[in-house]
């Protein structure tokens, strides 16, 4: 259970630092836990409603309906594993909100299927104004949690951490739809 705290903790001060981003050179440092090995995926998936539906926030989403889209709206997963296979799953979506009812019923959904703990798994949305909450696309918003959390599974490979120093850009976009 250390061990998966430990891991837990690296990764959340990796998505820090990526997030953080810094400029300067690419030099990376090992970290000290760098011969614990652990393996790495990630996948994506479009979220994009087809039709326009209410733009969550605001007030009335009735009178806020996006009429063609500007930028794609995602869901990703990132799914870390140690050695002992004891795995967490982190998803970010670019959505206003998402229940806690709803994402407590995925993630149960989601542990059923990939065997990971629901304890294991962390939602994050980018709550932007600009999409509509997670409950009003319900079944893009499961089905694409479900196959992210499937594919980053599938999808990982040996990892070794590194801290250093990079430039990022777009780390912070903001999705939007036209409007009327």
């Amino acid at each position: 259970m250390k061990k998966l705290f430990a891991l837990v903790l690296a990764t959340c001060m990796m998505l820090s630092l990526i997030a953080c981003g810094s400029a300067g050179g690419s030099e990376a440092t090992p970290t000290t836990e760098a011969a614990l090995p652990f393996r790495v995926g990630y996948h994506k998936v479009n979220i994009t409603p087809d039709s326009p539906v209410g733009l969550a926030g605001y007030g009335n989403t009735d009178e806020r309906k996006h009429t063609e889209v500007l930028d794609y709206l995602y869901l990703t997963c990132v799914a870390i594993s140690d050695e002992q296979d004891n795995t967490v799953l982190l998803f970010s979506a670019d959505v206003c909100g998402a229940s806690d009812v709803m994402v407590a019923s995925l993630r149960n959904k989601i542990s059923e299927k990939t065997g990971v703990p629901t304890t294991n798994m962390m939602f994050n949305v980018s709550h932007t104004h600009s999409a509509p909450s997670a409950q009003s696309i319900t079944a893009i918003f499961n089905d694409a949690a479900m196959e992210a959390a499937e594919k980053s599974l599938e999808d990982r490979k040996p990892a070794t951490m590194y801290f250093g120093k990079a430039e990022t850009d777009g780390i912070n976009f903001v999705r939007h739809y036209y409007m009327n």
